[in-house]
């Protein structure tokens, strides 16, 4: 992977081996557009999943609400 600057290449490579430390069912990266829409690239998906690159070229409203969902965004609290 060090000889490669492709970051296709690099993102499947990550989420492979991602998945494999974390022992979980998916780790995809996501794309965030200037308006916080996006895509998910590169993913890696234990058998019997189903794709959200598969999803999303069906359902192109998984671009546009993933991030309105609460459970698929990180919120951080300021405490005063």
């Amino acid at each position: 992977m060090r000889q490669t600057l492709d970051l296709a290449t690099i993102f499947t490579a990550t989420t492979q081996e991602l998945r494999q430390v974390l022992n979980c069912d998916r780790v995809v990266v996501y794309r965030f557009n200037p308006d916080w829409s996006g895509d998910f690239v590169p993913e890696s998906v234990a058998s019997g999943w189903v794709s959200l690159i598969e999803q999303q070229q069906d359902q192109p409203h998984l671009r546009e609400t993933t991030t309105q969902n609460e459970r698929c965004t990180v919120t951080t609290k300021v405490n005063s």
